[in-house]
């Protein structure tokens, strides 16, 4: 059924502007040629899609909806920028690909937090651990600003000191793991590098992909086969 803006409540009421206020910035984004990642603008465009995709749901949509939202926000801006006509089809397919992805984190997500919150009500507590929200970030890619979004719409608060420590915790381990190449082996990287051909780059239009084992390296030393326990590279 279409949700009329003059009937609905207060809620249903941001959440709408929240989706035409977002869309519309995420439009003026991708035809700026910038894609969702986990960085700086990027990140940006990022969090401004998975909030229209959440609000959506808030407010009973099921499903992918927001290529559909766009093509209005598109027929209202293109007199003004007429680019952003021209960049639809980027534009649609930078939308698709994000709430696709998005809509299967949600639903793991989302099942977890509230069973979260609904032990931490039994404990009458209201603040969600940094290791619950790491958690949620780290092994099923939850937002720690989404979980906040949640938190807070429940009463709940997010001990975002915590989670910034489980995040540093997850950085010194990566760093003591980290391998560096001895640059005694440069020449050998070079010459590979020289023989191998240039990388088809497909990841703008397909999120999956067969690739072929072009080298394997054992500190840096080109060989055909490694036994299982070895550090290597992979080409």
């Amino acid at each position: 059924l279409p949700i009329y803006y003059s009937k609905s409540d207060e809620k249903t009421k941001t959440s709408l502007k929240v989706i035409g206020d977002h869309i519309r910035a995420v439009m003026h984004m991708i035809t700026d040629e910038i894609r969702a990642s986990n960085v700086g603008r990027g990140y940006v465009l990022r969090r401004l899609i998975r909030r229209v995709v959440r609000h959506g749901r808030l407010i009973g949509i099921e499903g992918e909806f927001t290529t559909k939202v766009v093509e209005t926000a598109i027929s209202l801006s293109e007199g003004a920028y007429p680019r952003v006509r021209e960049r639809e089809d980027a534009i649609k397919a930078e939308l698709q690909r994000e709430e696709s992805q998005f809509l299967k984190t949600l639903e793991r997500g989302e099942k977890l937090l509230e069973e979260v919150i609904a032990k931490l009500k039994q404990e009458g507590k209201t603040v969600i651990s940094g290791e619950d929200s790491f958690k949620l970030y780290d092994t099923y890619g939850f937002p720690v600003e989404l979980t906040q979004e949640i938190a807070t719409e429940q009463s709940f608060s997010v001990d975002v000191d915590g989670f910034n420590a489980e995040m540093d915790k997850q950085k010194n381990r990566g760093r003591e793991s980290h391998q560096t190449i001895d640059l005694t082996v440069q020449g050998e990287l070079d010459k590979l590098a020289a023989e191998i051909e240039v990388t088809d780059f497909i990841g703008y239009t397909e999120s999956t992909a067969t690739s072929k084992v072009e080298a394997i390296l054992v500190e840096g030393i080109s060989t055909e086969e490694a036994e299982a326990g070895t550090d290597v590279q992979i080409v």
